[in-house]
């Protein structure tokens, strides 16, 4: 698998409705990074776009998904070999930009699949640091252009104004 290795992947993870397609959108606007984008699968999830391993739904769906044991896959279950990382990477590229370095796959699901897809496509550790550190100061922006918007809005409207309204 020489592709795998000229490529780094960024998997997101989250539950649903957490602002993962969000984040995942704005990360694939990046011009290193392709993530997927028109796919026709609901919200783009990689999840929907292979075979290796069950999708979510199978194990009761948006949140359930996390209370079936089964769906906690790790470097240990059988479905980890060479041709399962090939099949993987193979059915995931026909929706990336094979140019750009980095490779983006959001799905919930990959909350209980981190040292799974760790295991299929190597060159992803589960201590990596800097990773950690990039996704929490994302996570981070994100969360405060959330509060600080609304807020400045909030600070424009007169104090006697939002009383007489009530």
């Amino acid at each position: 698998m020489p592709a795998v290795g000229r490529h780094q992947f960024v998997f997101l993870a989250g539950l649903h409705r957490s602002g993962t397609t969000l984040l995942a959108r704005l990360l694939a606007a990046h011009p290193e990074m392709s993530g997927f984008s028109g796919t026709g699968v609901p919200a783009d999830e990689g999840q929907h776009l292979q075979s290796v391993y069950p999708a979510a739904k199978k194990y009761g769906g948006p949140g359930r998904f996390g209370f079936a044991p089964e769906s906690h896959l790790t470097e240990g279950s059988p479905l980890v070999s060479e041709a399962s990382a090939r099949k993987l990477f193979e059915e995931w590229s026909a929706h990336w930009d094979l140019s750009r370095p980095l490779l983006l796959e959001k799905s919930p699901p990959n909350l209980l699949k981190t040292r799974f897809l760790q295991a299929l496509l190597f060159g992803v550790a589960s201590t990596d640091a800097l990773t950690f550190l990039s996704v929490v100061t994302v996570l981070c922006v994100v969360a405060l252009a959330a509060c600080y918007i609304p807020a400045r809005r909030a600070m424009k409207v007169e104090p006697i104004a939002a009383l007489r309204y009530e």
